[in-house]
């Protein structure tokens, strides 16, 4: 890696090179833009996640109705839009199940998604209460650019039949 290094800079610095130089200054002026949009950049902040106990014998009606709840946070200085939330549970669901936010969210606002789990038969054969870890993703649009973040949460899943 250093030798790439050193043969990029005696490029950039060879006075017969003019074409390596002025692509070295265009690169440095894009990675230095770039460095700057992201430090002015917070994420969208995830502020609290509701999941109460799941029931595996409920698994039908989470898959329409939502077992719990996310609220986010717009932190950035603009405007947010096309915010989806979604979730899975490793072991018990083949496919994260998502949620959009309707319209946008203005900077400082505060907004809740519901979770609505598809869980497969799988989750059927929990004969005992068990802490499962389930994986929110979330997913925005912003000044043409888009953001993405994941974070697991603890939840607890009730393996007595009802």
């Amino acid at each position: 890696m250093q030798a790439i290094q050193k043969y990029e800079l005696l490029l950039a610095r060879s006075s017969r090179n003019e074409d390596a130089r002025r692509a070295m200054a265009a690169l440095k002026e894009l990675f230095s833009d770039r460095g700057a949009q992201q430090e002015r950049r917070r994420p969208l902040t995830i502020v609290d996640v509701r999941i109460p106990g799941l029931f595996p014998s409920l698994m039908l009606w989470y898959a329409s109705n939502p077992a719990g709840t996310v609220t986010v946070k717009n932190t950035l200085d603009e405007p947010v839009e096309d915010v989806r939330v979604s979730i899975r549970i490793p072991r018990f669901m083949d496919l994260a199940v998502e949620t959009r936010l309707p319209g946008r969210l203005a900077p400082g606002e505060t907004g809740s998604l519901g979770l609505s789990p598809a869980f497969d038969q799988r989750v059927l054969e929990l004969q005992e209460d068990l802490i499962v870890s389930a994986e929110i993703a979330l997913s925005y649009g912003a000044g043409g650019a888009s953001g993405r973040r994941r974070e697991q949460h603890p939840s607890r899943s009730t393996g007595t039949p009802l």
